[in-house]
């Protein structure tokens, strides 16, 4: 594999890891700071692997490629991001930019996809044909292996959980514009939002009712709170369908959960996992897992690291 700079490039912050083929050799982080503009956040990302290379005593020039999650639509098969509401930018040919400011190859994909990837590479979905992947905090992200690849579909733009639509009229409007996606009814400022409407009086589990974060609803959830508890396990419906319709089309063995929200654990996972077989035609026959994410935060800087070195395979032919 040699040396790889693996990124997952982030709103606020920049994640990253040398990677060797036994695994990471170091890992450390940097402010995006993207309101300094576009270029600024070219050279973080390019003093970030700096400053990796000579922790470990590395010469850049022997790291041989870059792999880089971004939080965007991406295009050109993760060469061209289309839009990264995040970061601020539209229409930029980043890969090809990255590879001019450190003059390697820089191989780059959503950052939804390129955690499925490392997932399936090193965590919870390793040695396993067909997985999907959703990550949950802000936003929500997918990414979906099929018979053991990224699926990308043509443009590279594919497999967008976040925004399929199960509640088209009367609902909550999502930043892409439309109402209803799951993202506007299942992710941390949605559980935020319906928090507020239920729980305006303070109890022993929430003590504090100045609810501005997905978290403290899901600790009073944990510690027994009937309103958070709905608030949970409504939020966990409306992605529990979504799930189900993605079941009802791909057969899949293994739907792994990721993000910051994942982190609530079963308080989370098993009312979504009722609802998913509820859901599911013929659910008993074909049963789908649904996991935790096992590497965390780190699953995208693996999958980075796995995009770059599938990159280069490919180069090579």
């Amino acid at each position: 594999m040699g040396i790889i700079a693996a990124i997952d490039l982030g709103g606020t912050a920049i994640k990253g890891a040398l990677f060797d083929g036994t695994g990471p050799l170091t890992k450390k982080n940097h402010p995006t700071e993207a309101k300094k503009g576009y270029g600024h956040v070219l050279q973080n990302i390019d003093q970030l692997i700096q400053r990796m290379a000579d922790n470990k005593g590395i010469k850049v020039d022997e790291i041989r490629s870059v792999g880089v999650g971004v939080p965007a639509f991406m295009a050109e098969q993760g060469r061209r991001v289309v839009l990264a509401p995040n970061l601020g930018w539209s229409d930029v040919d980043f890969a090809s930019d990255l590879a001019e400011q450190m003059q390697k190859p820089v191989f780059c994909n959503n950052d939804a996809n390129l955690a499925a990837l490392g997932e399936h590479w090193q965590g919870n979905g390793k040695d396993i044909e067909n997985l999907l992947m959703v990550t949950i905090g802000t936003g929500i992200g997918s990414g979906l292996i099929l018979n053991g690849e990224l699926y990308q579909g043509k443009s590279g733009m594919a497999v967008e959980v976040g925004h399929m639509v199960i509640m088209a009229e009367g609902s909550h409007r999502c930043s892409c514009g439309r109402q209803g996606c799951v993202e506007a009814l299942t992710a941390a400022p949605a559980i935020v939002r319906e928090a507020k409407k239920l729980m305006d009086v303070p109890t022993d589990c929430l003590p504090d009712v100045n609810i501005t974060e997905a978290k403290q609803v899901y600790q009073a959830a944990a510690s027994g709170d009937k309103r958070a508890l709905q608030v949970v396990e409504k939020a966990a419906y409306f992605l529990g369908v979504a799930l189900a319709n993605i079941l009802n089309f791909y057969e899949l063995d293994v739907i792994i959960i990721g993000g910051g929200v994942a982190q609530a654990g079963d308080i989370l996972l098993n009312p979504l996992r009722r609802t998913v077989a509820r859901e599911t035609v013929f659910f008993q026959r074909r049963p789908t897992e649904i996991l935790p994410g096992m590497l965390g935060n780190d699953a995208g800087v693996f999958g980075a690291a796995r995009w770059a070195a599938l990159g280069e395979a490919k180069k090579r032919g």
